[in-house]
């Protein structure tokens, strides 16, 4: 268990912290969760450097090679899906009702006549990774 003293001085550490450039974590070292939340925080600083076209920050001490790898790709494709939105005008309402739980989309027939009773208006190929910014929500 935890102690009050502990949560005190976690609180008021939280408190006094600049939530814009806190550079490291105060949850404790020997929590898995502090390497988890310094990761995070790296990511969403890379994401925004990405987006911004900005100088990437580097990588915290803290973070072994094979997260910071991971987590650098993870920030680069989600910058990469950011910066190129596509919007789709499909009835996403009756598409999830027409999926099952845990569809995987690795059978090809589901998916076909997925794509006939809900034809794209128009087919695209991606490219790059994408992000759907906006679907149409029609009432039937």
């Amino acid at each position: 268990m935890i102690s009050h003293e502990y949560w005190a001085a976690y609180h008021e550490k939280l408190a006094a912290l600049d939530l814009d450039t806190h550079p490291t974590s105060f949850i404790p070292q020997d929590w898995a969760l502090n390497a988890v939340d310094i990761a995070s925080e790296w990511v969403e600083q890379q994401f925004a450097a990405h987006v911004a076209g900005r100088p990437l920050v580097p990588a915290p001490p803290e973070l072994d090679p094979e997260t910071m790898l991971a987590c650098g790709q993870l920030a680069f494709v989600l910058a990469e899906a950011y910066q190129h939105p596509i919007k789709l005008d499909i009835d996403i309402i009756r598409y999830n009702e027409a999926l099952t739980k845990r569809e995987s989309g690795l059978n090809d027939a589901r998916e076909e006549a997925l794509l006939a009773k809900f034809p794209p208006a128009e087919r695209i190929m991606l490219s790059s990774w994408s992000m759907i910014r906006r679907c149409t929500l029609r009432k039937w």
